[in-house]
């Protein structure tokens, strides 16, 4: 947590790798756009992946990724050059996600295998599974019911990675995707969020039991041994990596729409959590309020004190005005807010046997959520969409609408 609010050469270097990661990914996605051979417009143009098909994707990319298909399969680490297998060999990987359904994956191995034999034959070597967690699924809700995974689903879900391995690909799962899960939970205050499935992003990262519940449901699942591959999913190899969380972060929810995305529940109970840190740090207001001293800047009001735990917790359009060394506590706190469950998972997961590469949330959320995953993280995960499908209301209607990078 030293020198977060410094923002020196760390995080110019952590800046200048973000900007070099969206000029490459840039790149990726403008190579889609081409000339349609028909109508010869320069723009995209259908393209259906036909997996009864069996032809293959030739690409340098999928070549190159096609030598680290395995049949033996080896912990990939991160070093300073990259990503490298336990050999010291380096680990490239051409990758898919694929999120579960009610439907995915199928109750027809047949279909299982159509899917993974396609996909390795369009050269793919890594998948990462994701949303094992959403509603849809059932799989949390009824873990968080009794207590146990859901037999039938982790059936389907054990021989889909069984036929992923016997491919000889790679894969990573992730299993904390959406917030909506949370509303099974009692006692949670959900955020003031417009939009339903995001009630209670951030709020499973600063709500202590919360975060106790999802870091149970990490213990269960990665320890759950696959019946068809005799493996626990922390103890996998061919698991690459894990995320704490897939898309949040308590810098979300500070700052996002200017703190209106936090709850009145949410505030007091951050609003406690910071006397909490602030004691620790401080012990008397005395310390405090000589800390925050600082001419013209606002510090601490005449009745607040860390005896009564009354301090308030500022909203962010008033960092402006408060001094620097008070500015820099709020950041250290919200900080320590992602730092304490990113490493609240990674316990959980360590404690399991996991070995393979962790990573704390995708990098949305500004430089003090990167810092987290830096400091944290064995690598930092930026992933996005091209041509993602969104539904808005347009002249009062539902509409899916194309959004691309």
């Amino acid at each position: 947590m030293s020198g977060i609010g410094e923002y020196g050469q760390n995080i110019r270097e952590l800046f200048w790798r973000v900007v070099l990661t969206l000029v490459l990914s840039a790149c990726v996605a403008c190579s889609a756009a081409d000339k349609d051979p028909q109508s010869g417009r320069e723009d995209y143009y259908e393209f259906t992946i036909p997996w009864d098909h069996p032809g293959v994707l030739s690409t340098r990319l999928a070549v190159n990724a096609r030598k680290a298909q395995h049949t033996q399969f080896q912990r990939v680490l991160a070093s300073e050059g990259g990503l490298i297998f336990e050999d010291g060999s380096p680990a490239r990987f051409y990758g898919v996600a694929v999120a579960v359904s009610k439907t995915f994956p199928p109750t027809n191995p047949d279909e299982i295998k159509r899917f993974v034999n396609k996909l390795k034959g369009y050269g793919v070597n890594l998948v990462r599974l994701t949303g094992l967690d959403y509603p849809r699924l059932g799989l949390f809700q009824d873990w968080l019911r009794d207590r146990r995974l859901n037999s039938s689903v982790m059936t389907r879900f054990d021989l889909l990675v069984a036929e992923i391995r016997n491919a000889g690909l790679y894969y990573s799962i992730s299993i904390n995707d959406v917030s909506a899960k949370i509303q099974s939970l009692e006692n949670v205050s959900p955020n003031a969020h417009k939009v339903k499935h995001k009630r209670f992003n951030f709020v499973q990262i600063f709500d202590e039991s919360v975060a106790n519940e999802i870091a149970g449901w990490y213990r269960a699942f990665v320890s759950h041994k696959n019946e068809f591959s005799n493996v626990t999913y922390a103890e996998d190899p061919a698991n690459v990596y894990i995320t704490a969380i897939n898309e949040d972060s308590i810098f979300n929810g500070y700052f996002g729409a200017r703190g209106r995305l936090l709850s009145a529940e949410n505030k007091q109970y951050l609003q406690k959590l910071f006397n909490i840190f602030l004691t620790d740090k401080y012990s008397t207001t005395q310390e405090l309020r000589k800390e925050w001293r600082q001419p013209g800047k606002k510090d601490l009001l005449s009745n607040e004190n860390l005896e009564s735990g009354n301090v308030t917790f500022p909203k962010p359009d008033e960092l402006t005005d408060v001094s620097r060394a008070k500015f820099d506590d709020v950041i250290h706190f919200l900080y320590e807010i992602d730092s304490n469950y990113a490493n609240l998972i990674k316990a959980e997961l360590d404690s399991m046997g996991f070995t393979g590469l962790f990573s704390v949330t995708n990098n949305w959320y500004g430089l003090e959520s990167l810092k987290v995953n830096a400091d944290i993280g064995d690598i930092i995960d930026m992933h996005g969409y091209f041509d993602h499908p969104i539904r808005k209301i347009v002249d009062g209607k539902s509409q899916e609408i194309v959004r691309c990078l």
